[in-house]
């Protein structure tokens, strides 16, 4: 879809030279990220790409599964007992937006690259919607920051 759009305004005549792709399902995007984002990808001459990522809430060393019979394996048991704070921090794809040079998205090399930048975002502004309940939290953080704003 990005590469269509591309090679269309390529072809209109009015090439672009960088891109934004915007998620819907993220509704707490703020137009000075989008724009903060840009100056990070343009002042970063040898990337293609920028996309903002958020801190996971809880260190992943400490993350388990559980299995059909109910019991529990961590991901990580070297990890076990290592208090949190001196856990390295792991990001996550904030699902917003993402930045790139035109060449960049055609030439469809992985974002998840050399070839990206992230642009650290705070965690209260990263809800992605996909189902019910990620739709009631979304209201319940959108009522929460409308208050904090009043």
């Amino acid at each position: 879809m990005i590469n269509h759009a591309i090679n269309w305004l390529k072809t209109a005549g009015t090439p672009a030279k960088y891109v934004c792709t915007l998620y819907g399902t993220s509704p707490f995007v703020k137009a000075s990220s989008l724009k903060q984002a840009f100056k990070v990808l343009t002042s970063q001459t040898e990337k293609i790409y920028c996309f903002g990522v958020c801190e996971y809430p809880v260190p992943i060393q400490q993350a388990f599964s559980i299995s059909h019979s109910q019991t529990i394996e961590m991901f990580d048991p070297d990890s076990f007992g290592i208090r949190t704070q001196d856990l390295t921090p792991a990001f996550f794809d904030a699902g917003q937006f993402y930045w790139g040079t035109a060449e960049g998205f055609l030439s469809e090399k992985c974002m998840f690259s050399e070839a990206a930048i992230p642009y650290v975002l705070p965690k209260y502004e990263v809800h992605d919607i996909d189902n019910n309940d990620d739709w009631v939290l979304a209201e319940a953080m959108f009522n929460a920051l409308k208050n904090l704003a009043d």
